[in-house]
């Protein structure tokens, strides 16, 4: 019949398949396809769309998720709702990865449309867990909690008990982002001791990196086997993501404890991964804390080679929370090098990303202070300094910088008037600090 229709010019055999040990055939009219597959009852069409999308499924094999939005397409006209969102799910996780977050936030809306019944609620838990987590990239991290928060209540009921401790775990690193940390280590705590009851290894593997996270910020030596044990788990399940996350986390707390050389050595290979893999996001964070660590090294041109990429992918890929982390970088390198004017300009920068988005980056401050002590005010400089020490949960880090930039900070006063200073300065807000470096440019 193929052949018949061929030979009449109707249809066309095309020179090669996208399948393989397949022939392919195409219509040779748009409009003869329309009307041809407008002849088919709507009963016949739903049957045939769900056989289509069974055998793309079945011929892609291990490549079948190359195909997962025209899978998407023909359960949809199938009208399998739950078979078209979970591929339409799948689509925006890779998308997501990518940093494509314009074309992840259209694929969850449409999977959000075929589950409005409320009919499917484990699959709707789903696309608003991907959802939160869009947000979370994208800076708006208060957003993102209020949509896990909105659905925490359901899963707790619902009894899956990974999905639980993913969403406590993701809770967790928002509220790690946001600086609050006693809550943050409630949710990690809660989330890490549910995934081990559920022995769920992917979600195990996440909430071990949240806690060791949580734990580099006062004591890295012990957050190092938390990470060793999540990058395991992650070569366990072929997850690259969680490697190459795990490998830059672990490359963290490496460089905390003082362990350079094997931080250098985590952070090539998280890089290393995450470009093979074209996961933008993640290359930017790597890149990001590889400039630390040639600043650490003072090798102030690869700190500031690496500290303007990141600076770039974040720009690029939209990735507000990433961005004020890069210009926080590029702030130091500047004041660093005694490049003011840059470190200015890269300040102003920093101050109308935070304002633009949720995302709030307590080490700011520090930075902001210390131009103030450039300009010559030293009781602000002080105190935003003050401010910093008191309420940034990176206890070690910022310590680190206050002491590398004592000669400025003491100037010629005693260490007790500076302490003084610094004290005044506890009690201010983070909002009234970036409110008054906007006013004053």
């Amino acid at each position: 019949m193929l052949e018949d229709l061929r030979d009449r010019e109707m249809i066309l055999q095309r020179e090669e398949s996208g399948f393989a040990g397949t022939v392919e055939y195409v219509f040779r009219h748009a409009i003869l396809r329309d009307v041809t597959y407008e002849t088919v009852i709507p009963r016949q069409r739903r049957a045939l769309h769900k056989l289509v999308g069974d055998w793309l499924l079945e011929i892609g094999g291990e490549r079948a998720g190359e195909h997962t939005l025209l899978v998407a397409e023909h359960y949809s006209r199938a009208e399998e709702a739950a078979l078209a969102a979970s591929h339409l799910a799948n689509a925006a996780e890779r998308t997501l990865r990518m940093a494509a977050y314009e074309e992840t936030a259209a694929l969850l809306e449409r999977a959000r449309g075929l589950l409005a019944d409320g009919e499917h609620t484990g699959q709707w838990h789903r696309l608003e867990v991907l959802r939160a987590e869009l947000e979370a990239f994208r800076g708006m991290n208060p957003k993102a909690e209020a949509i896990l928060n909105g659905i925490l209540t359901e899963v707790r009921a619902s009894g899956n008990v990974a999905l639980h401790a993913e969403i406590l775990g993701k809770l967790g690193r928002l509220a790690m982002w946001q600086g609050d940390a006693a809550e943050a280590m409630q949710y990690i705590g809660e989330a890490l001791e549910l995934s081990r009851k559920a022995g769920d290894k992917a979600a195990l593997m996440f909430n071990l990196r949240q806690m060791g996270n949580m734990t580099s910020l006062t004591n890295p030596a012990d957050a190092i086997p938390y990470h060793e044990e999540s990058v395991r788990l992650a070569r366990e399940l072929g997850d690259l993501f969680g490697e190459s996350t795990g490998l830059n986390s672990i490359g963290i707390a490496y460089h905390l404890e003082g362990r350079v050389e094997e931080s250098e050595k985590a952070f090539a290979r998280s890089l290393e991964i995450a470009r093979a893999r074209g996961d933008r996001t993640t290359q930017s964070m790597v890149l990001g804390n590889l400039a630390g660590l040639h600043l650490f090294l003072e090798s102030a041109e690869a700190a500031q080679r690496a500290g303007l990429e990141s600076l770039k992918i974040a720009q690029e890929i939209g990735a507000m929370g990433l961005l004020g982390s890069a210009q926080t970088t590029l702030i130091e390198i500047y004041l660093r090098s005694g490049n003011i004017p840059e470190a200015r300009a890269m300040a102003r920068g920093a101050a109308d990303t935070m304002r633009s988005v949720d995302a709030k980056h307590p080490s700011l401050p520090l930075f902001f202070g210390l131009l103030k002590l450039h300009e010559g005010d030293r009781k602000k400089g002080l105190e935003w300094i003050g401010f910093t020490r008191a309420h940034d949960p990176n206890k070690k880090e910022v310590a680190a910088i206050i002491h590398s930039f004592r000669e400025i900070i003491r100037g010629g006063e005693s260490e007790s008037e500076v302490e003084a200073a610094m004290r005044a300065g506890e009690n201010l807000s983070l909002d009234e600090i970036l409110a008054e470096v906007l006013r004053d440019g």
